[in-house]
């Protein structure tokens, strides 16, 4: 193959990091790949997502301390009954990543409140946590029996049940909880992302932008339509929603690499190395960045600059970075 490598992006669906939800902010690599742009090679994209973030100003009829366990502090609420010690025990030891011990006081909770409907969900989330996904969903059926109008208790399941790419299951969850609560633009926004893992994306860029109109600030949710967009091969509008998803948080890295892509695919080699330079910065170590900027400095005919790159992705363990460098970089050798 003497020609210049032609690309196929795969940009991520903001599938929802759920231990980022959990409070530590730290990235896992559960993605849903969303396959784009239909030409002949391949670049990857990071396999790091954004969490669905659960902001404190929208707190979607929650129930006593329930925002503790992600955790963030709820305000006026006093905890009452037999069970509560415990309760707040088990919150305190869920907030800390604790689950096992936050399930053993939950399960003392329950023993002087078997009716407690919040301490029922607190184990769910808890043994979500933990990926007793069974145990959790039992107890979140438990909960709902109990009280069936608490949309976090729909909210939590349906990201459980995303976790489990139970897509279908995740998106009635998160109807069930707009129903509940229809300004709550997290679950909106988790609906699009439920409608763009199933391949649907122009109903997702829909609910995107419902969500953009409750939440003018929700640069995630710009993320998510951006993403959708251009698996739509619509780069321009894509580029202009990364653009406001970096304007509303600039340290946002999935969106500077992602803006990077639709950049290369819009022939804008010279910015598409910037913001791959500029992602780098904070994750020197991501193969995925190294091996897409080598594609922009190929179409440069800076071929020292892309040959390095592919040795740099290689040497990271980028799966066809060594590839790119037989092909065309023997002299690297």
């Amino acid at each position: 193959m003497n020609k210049p490598v032609v690309t196929v992006l795969f940009f991520l669906i903001s599938l929802i990091l759920f231990a980022c939800n959990s409070g530590d902010n730290k990235a896992d690599n559960r993605a849903a790949d969303s396959a784009s742009f239909l030409e002949q090679q391949n670049i990857t994209i990071n396999k790091s997502t954004d969490s669905v973030r659960m902001p404190a100003s929208e707190q979607p009829g929650f129930p006593e301390a329930v925002l503790e366990i992600n955790p963030v502090t709820s305000k006026n609420q006093v905890p009452q009954g037999e069970g509560a010690p415990m309760r707040q025990e088990g919150i305190h030891f869920a907030s800390m990543g604790q689950y096992k011990e936050a399930v053993q006081a939950f399960n003392e909770s329950l023993k002087r409140e078997p009716k407690h409907a919040d301490t029922w969900f607190y184990r769910a989330k808890a043994k979500a946590d933990m990926k007793d996904y069974a145990g959790a969903e039992s107890d979140f059926s438990k909960a709902m029996e109990l009280r069936n109008d608490v949309p976090a208790y729909y909210y939590y399941r349906g990201e459980m049940y995303a976790n489990q790419k139970k897509y279908k299951a995740a998106l009635a969850d998160f109807e069930k909880t707009i129903k509940l609560q229809p300004t709550f633009a997290d679950a909106i926004n988790y609906k699009g992302v439920m409608l763009a893992s199933m391949g649907d994306h122009p109903q997702a860029i829909d609910f995107y932008n419902q969500a953009i109109e409750k939440k003018p600030d929700f640069a995630l949710a710009y993320y998510n339509k951006a993403t959708s967009l251009a698996a739509l091969n619509q780069f321009e509008a894509a580029e202009n929603d990364f653009n406001e998803a970096l304007r509303l948080q600039s340290d946002y890295n999935e969106a500077l690499i992602n803006r990077g892509n639709v950049r290369f695919m819009l022939q804008k080699y010279r910015e598409a190395i910037q913001d791959y330079t500029k992602a780098l910065a904070s994750k020197p170590d991501n193969g995925d960045i190294y091996y897409n900027r080598a594609f922009s400095y190929q179409r440069l005919n800076e071929v020292d600059k892309a040959c390095a790159d592919w040795l740099k992705a290689m040497q990271l363990e980028h799966p066809a970075a060594a590839d790119m460098l037989k092909q065309y970089c023997e002299h690297q050798k």
